[in-house]
């Protein structure tokens, strides 16, 4: 018999993993955005990031860096460059969409849908 333990956890377990997340709200953007290949493409890169994490865990990265202080500081900074990096393209993003606006009178609106509106003057 098993543990009613194991069952709730299951259960949960069971129940977060179908629930959407980041992942799903990412692909469904994109979709919006760029059609079926860029949500293939969205998923395909999620898929490999899980990949590369399965892999850096099961080499006992997560180990190494419970016990050195150097390369968790070294991690913490490599992750802030990163995300520098994707805030400064947002920025330059919202820029030219901006430009874009004023250009072609289009209004670009969450998760990447577009609504057009005629010009009236």
């Amino acid at each position: 018999m098993l543990d009613h333990q194991v069952l709730v956890f299951t259960g949960i377990a069971a129940l977060l993993t179908i629930t959407p997340g980041a992942d799903t709200f990412l692909v469904i953007k994109n979709v919006l955005r760029g059609g079926r290949q860029a949500g293939v493409v969205t998923t395909l890169g999620i898929c490999c990031a899980l990949f590369v994490h399965a892999i850096l865990s099961a080499l006992g990265l997560s180990i190494v860096l419970m016990h050195s202080a150097n390369a968790y500081l070294a991690l913490k900074w490599a992750g802030l460059a990163f995300l520098f990096d994707r805030g400064r393209a947002v920025l330059a993003s919202a820029r030219a969409r901006r430009t874009l606006e004023a250009i072609s009178g289009t209004v670009l609106l969450g998760f990447g849908v577009r609504l057009a509106f005629e010009d009236r003057r």
